[in-house]
């Protein structure tokens, strides 16, 4: 389309030139300053209204708002003298200790009443309400004490969240030390780093005394890193991805021999002259007692010593990694070490549609190689965990019970229960296509669901008509994530679904979308959608737009039939398109504001 040019057919009169031919016409020549002032963009009004009506936390508002109601809880935990209502399908996907209480044959999943012991019932509470909606008043006060909760039941994200290391506050380190025995390894990594950056007297207070006692290892870790950091020790890194396609097939092929895939060769470029491999196994022999695992090693293939930490990450399909385990090792020429047990093969296939995207298995490992030789020997593994394995010069470091200890987010538990359909307890049916869900998600996030389950509650099938397949799986992903990405042409139905659903962050989620879109051509079709489903934002902005085509709009064939779908609309427009027409006369005439 070709640019729209503007004019002003008489922008000054001819006689008021005369008037001031001494001041304007100087030198018999007329000089004209044209000033231009752009005005704000609309679009960007209208995205600084979405970000101050789009709660960022709308999902956990939700959850929490449901969690103070005591609707539909379906377990009771006794903690001490008081009592707390929950829902088994959230705790769940956040807790897999929870998880497993309430899934096997345990007393806990028959009884639905859950005993706490060595937490206060102020601690669960605050545990609790972080389990519903990410988030924790006070952190800094009851953060040990939370800390040890969120292990009890590997909640990996608050164990994450934890910041008690905070500036100038040494006691808070020295407490953090003589206490640990959770599995924060990022904290932990971050109160090192605390002290090896400057607050070094922590080593020389009683508190580190008895760290030395309770926690040898811990304190020899300690001590050697600042060490390091005193001698100016560098550090060199490099990150190997390594994927393995086809994986399905290949963990389902019980045979003779195990499916091993081999990196390619990789150096950190650490002075000494380091060389790697990675392996990743699939333990397919049947005879094996690894066979229900994938296993992960690296081998040092240089003829040098190195001490190396190395960490072993699964990265999902939105390219995030997780961490699945670490070790820290003083490698000798040739030596293999790594674990046998890192992934259950049943977890991944599970787990498919996050882990396994286009069947490719993609895991990151990370190599720390420091450019100096000391007998540090094993630093964060005990050595009663390691033992030979049957392959030469090769050491398994046995792993515990598969965990994410990524840090993930309220979003992340919640999508991941999404994807693996546990426990979904109604299914909706669309255009034949079937979604298993929890009534538990589609009530609290919707109440036009929450209406129609309430209908019939003994109802194991929901039919949906009046929208399509292909949209109401965006609308599912969204309840139970309140995420809604790549929407692209299917915007205007999704915000249509959204109105009727009444999921207002959905719907102006679309909004942005489709302002992003508009133009002529789509005009009279957007703002017809907007004004239809109440979708203020859209409209706004969409008026805005209209002051600069307003007279090509009115003009359009489009316009005349919305005179005949929508009169109240197009009546609205016109008196719009009227005033920019009296206001461009008015400025014509001279009779606009003058500098």
């Amino acid at each position: 389309m070709m640019p729209k040019n503007f004019s002003f057919a008489r922008p000054v009169k001819r006689e008021k030139l005369s008037n001031y031919e001494l001041e304007l016409l100087v030198n018999d020549s007329l000089t004209i300053h044209t000033e231009i002032t752009v005005k704000d963009d609309a679009r960007t009004i209208l995205i600084k209204n979405f970000c101050s009506s789009n709660s960022a936390n709308q999902l956990a508002n939700d959850l929490e708002r449901f969690y103070q109601s005591k609707i539909n809880t379906d377990v009771t935990f006794i903690v001490g003298d008081k009592k707390f209502q929950a829902h088994k399908t959230i705790l769940s996907s956040r807790s897999p200790v929870l998880a497993a209480m309430f899934t096997h044959d345990m007393i806990e999943k028959k009884t639905s009443r859950v005993s706490v012991k060595d937490i206060t019932p102020e601690i669960f509470e605050k545990f609790l309400n972080y389990m519903y909606t990410d988030r924790v008043a006070n952190l800094d006060v009851v953060a040990l004490d939370l800390l040890k909760a969120a292990d009890m039941h590997q909640l990996q994200s608050l164990i994450h969240s934890y910041t008690i290391i905070r500036k100038h506050q040494v006691f808070q380190v020295e407490k953090f030390f003589r206490n640990h025995r959770y599995r924060a390894e990022t904290l932990k990594e971050h109160a090192i780093k605390y002290v090896v950056d400057g607050k070094r007297d922590v080593i020389n207070t009683d508190g580190f005394k008895k760290l030395e006692k309770n926690n040898p290892s811990l304190a020899l870790e300690l001590l050697k890193r600042v060490m390091e950091t005193k001698c100016n020790y560098s550090e060199t890194i490099k990150v190997i991805e390594t994927k393995v396609p086809q994986i399905t097939s290949h963990i389902l092929a019980f045979d003779k021999s195990d499916f091993i895939f081999k990196s390619s060769e990789f150096s950190t470029g650490a002075k000494l002259g380091d060389l790697w491999e990675a392996s990743i196994r699939i333990n397919n022999y049947y005879a094996s007692e690894l066979k229900a695992f994938i296993s992960v090693h690296v081998q040092n293939m240089s003829n040098h010593v190195f001490t190396a930490r190395v960490k072993f990450f699964i990265v999902n399909y939105r390219r995030q990694q997780l961490l699945l385990n670490h070790l820290q090792y003083k490698f000798s020429p040739k030596a293999i070490i790594g674990f046998n047990e890192i992934i259950p093969k049943r977890w991944l296939l599970g787990n498919k549609l996050e882990f396994l995207p286009e069947d490719t298995l993609t895991l990151d490992i990370v190599v720390s190689v420091t450019d100096y030789n000391d007998d540090l020997g094993v630093l964060t593994i005990k050595s009663e965990n390691l033992s030979e394995s049957s392959e030469e010069n090769s050491i398994d470091i046995k792993s515990p019970k598969f965990y994410n200890s990524s840090k993930t987010s309220l979003a992340d538990d919640l999508e991941r229960l999404y994807w693996s359909k546990d426990d979904t307890d109604i299914t909706i049916v669309v255009e034949g296509r079937r979604f298993p869900a929890h009534k538990i998600f589609l009530k609290m996030r919707s109440q036009f669901l929450a209406e129609l389950l309430s209908q019939d509650t003994t109802k194991k099938d929901l039919l949906l008509e009046d929208i399509k397949s292909t949209i109401f799986e965006k609308v599912l992903k969204f309840i139970y994530t309140d995420r809604a990405d790549n929407l692209g042409d299917a915007a205007a139905q999704v915000l249509e679904a959204a109105d009727k659903f009444q999921l207002e962050t959905l719907k102006t989620i679309c909004e942005e979308s489709l302002s992003r879109s508009l133009n002529r051509e789509n005009f009279i079709e957007i703002i017809s959608l907007a004004d239809r489903h109440f979708a203020i934002n859209l409209k706004n902005y969409a008026l805005e737009f209209f002051g600069a085509i307003s007279e090509d709009i009115v003009n359009s064939y489009e316009f005349m039939k919305l005179e005949n779908t929508n009169s109240y609309l197009a009546l609205e427009l016109f008196k719009k398109f009227h005033i920019f027409k009296i206001n461009s006369l008015k400025i014509n005439s001279g009779e606009g504001n003058s500098a």
